[in-house]
């Protein structure tokens, strides 16, 4: 069996956080891979149960992902499937997966940054990033606390 890190697949994420990509991607250059590789290391740092995606929005292609965030979400699903090998034969489905635990880490991240930073319009979250070098360190700060609230579980 070989992986085949697809790259031909719509990555999709729910439009309720449509303009938190934009934001991020505008104010301070966070691609959207890396946003949805964040929000799905949330979800899987804090156990999260996947929430599947009800409004999808086609947001980037998967050959935007690197080799290594691929073999991270291919553990994942390995992990979470009891080491089935058949749970990482579809890129697709694995993809599926992998929106369903970014869904769930991304309410986590919005709920975790500082609330100022958020902006709703028509229903709508955005981050406001008005100092960019403040907010970009208020989200390494985030990182650094779900990274050290695991290590000190375990």
């Amino acid at each position: 069996m070989t992986m085949k890190m697809d790259g031909t697949i719509h990555v999709q994420i729910s439009k309720e956080y449509d303009e938190v990509y934009n934001s991020l991607k505008k104010g301070i250059g966070i691609d959207s891979h890396i946003l949805f590789f964040l929000c799905f290391c949330i979800a899987v740092s804090k156990n999260l149960p996947p929430v599947p995606l009800k409004n999808k929005k086609d947001r980037f292609h998967s050959h935007t992902f690197t080799s290594q965030e691929w073999i991270s979400m291919y553990s994942v699903i390995l992990d979470q499937n009891d080491v089935n090998l058949k749970s990482i034969e579809n890129d697709s489905e694995v993809i599926v997966q992998c929106e369903a635990l970014a869904n769930a880490g991304m309410a986590v991240f919005l709920q975790e940054i500082p609330q100022d930073c958020l902006r709703q319009n028509n229903g709508l979250v955005s981050v406001a990033v008005d100092d960019k070098g403040e907010m970009i360190k208020d989200i390494l700060y985030l990182l650094l606390e779900n990274y050290l609230d695991q290590s000190e579980e375990q």
